[in-house]
């Protein structure tokens, strides 16, 4: 493990795949740490992500499976094309 390397401390106890206000929509970029991204309507475990380039540094929105279909539809309706997940 890296000393220099700060420990990894999870947002909230709730379980990624349960719905949390506290991380709705929160995208975490951290050095040496996890790349985060939850769902803007609930919080849970983001796996469809909208406009999501790691090359240019752009983390993108992300949706659960749950509201995968509403993020597609505002995806689309603001000009965008495709989901990073499929």
């Amino acid at each position: 493990m890296d000393e220099n390397r700060p420990p990894y401390r999870p947002l909230t106890d709730t379980p990624v795949d349960q719905p949390d206000e506290r991380r709705r929509g929160v995208v975490r970029v951290e050095p040496g740490q996890p790349f985060e991204h939850f769902c803007p309507d609930c919080g849970r475990w983001g796996t469809f992500g909208f406009g999501s380039d790691s090359i240019k540094g752009i983390p993108g929105v992300w949706y659960c499976a749950e509201h995968r279909e509403a993020g597609e539809r505002r995806w689309k309706a603001a000009g965008g094309l495709v989901a990073s997940g499929d």
